[in-house]
C-alpha cells in the first residue's frame, strides 16, 4: 500500500469535477466541484474542496491538513452562516454534504494506522489486481474509523486502487467506491476519469467525473489556509 499511496500522488493537483448525486428512485442533483492537493516540505498533505454550483452550496468549502506527525485538522466552511466549523474525529464517520463519502473518505491513507494483508488475486475489467485487506490497527482508528475493515483492489501494473468495498462495523459489507476510464495524466501518473460511491444499504450513489485536471503544476502554499477557505 505503500508503493500504492506514493507512486501515482504526484506533488500537487488540481481538480475540477461534475458531481452527480442520485437517489434510490434515480433522481439526480447537479454539482460543481474543485479539489486542490499539496505535498509540503514537511511531508504532509493540504487538501481543499470547494463547491462552485449550484447556488445553495456555491463556496461551501473543507480545508484537511494531513500531518505526518501529528492528528489531523479539518474545517468546514458554511458561507451562509459566515462561519468555519472544525471537524472533530467524533465527525469522521459523517456524509460530507450529503455525498455518500464521509470526512474519513477524503483524507489520505492512513498507512501508519492499518494493517495490511494480500488476500488473493482478481481481475477487474481485464487488469490483474491484488485484492488488499485493510484493518484499523490502533485503538484511535478503530474507535474513530467507520469500518471495521476494508478490502483494495490495486492493479499489479500500474499501483492504482480501482476498487474499495467497505464493511461496517457490524463486519456487514455496505459500501463500494469504483474508479473507471483510467488514464495516464502525466508520465508514470494514473488517474480514473469517472469514480463513483455506492451506498448499498441506503440505494444511493455519488459519482464523480473529472472535467480539468493539473498536475505538478506548484500550486500556492496560501491556498491552503483558512482565510482562502472563507473566501468561499
Amino acid at each position: 500500500m505503500d508503493r500504492e499511496e506514493k507512486q501515482n500522488k504526484g506533488n500537487d493537483e488540481y481538480n475540477k469535477m461534475s458531481m452527480k448525486l442520485i437517489n434510490d428512485r434515480g433522481q439526480e442533483r447537479n454539482r460543481k466541484v474543485e479539489y486542490f492537493r499539496k505535498t509540503d516540505k514537511s511531508d504532509n498533505d493540504k487538501i481543499l474542496m470547494r463547491f462552485l454550483e449550484p447556488a445553495d452550496v456555491k463556496g461551501v468549502g473543507l480545508l484537511t491538513v494531513e500531518y505526518s506527525e501529528r492528528d489531523d485538522d479539518q474545517w468546514l466552511y458554511l458561507p451562509a452562516l459566515r462561519k468555519v466549523r472544525r471537524i472533530t474525529s467524533s465527525d469522521q464517520g459523517d456524509n460530507f454534504m450529503g455525498t455518500d463519502f464521509t470526512y474519513e473518505d477524503i483524507r489520505s491513507e492512513k498507512l501508519d494506522q492499518h494493517q495490511y494483508s494480500v488476500a488473493r488475486s482478481e481481475v477487474i475489467e481485464g487488469h490483474d489486481c491484488y485484492v488488499i485487506e485493510a484493518v484499523p490497527s490502533t485503538e484511535k482508528q478503530k474507535k474513530e474509523s467507520s469500518y471495521s475493515r476494508r478490502e483494495i483492489w490495486v492493479r499489479k501494473d500500474i499501483f492504482l486502487t480501482v476498487q474499495t468495498k467497505y464493511y461496517d462495523k457490524k463486519g456487514e459489507y455496505f459500501k463500494v467506491e469504483i474508479r473507471k476510464d483510467i488514464a495516464e495524466v502525466t508520465p508514470n501518473i494514473y488517474r480514473p476519469n469517472l469514480m463513483e460511491m455506492k451506498n448499498l444499504k441506503s440505494g444511493h450513489t455519488t459519482r464523480l467525473g473529472f472535467d480539468e485536471r493539473k498536475i505538478n503544476k506548484g500550486l500556492n502554499d496560501n491556498i491552503f489556509s483558512e482565510r482562502e477557505l472563507q473566501k468561499g
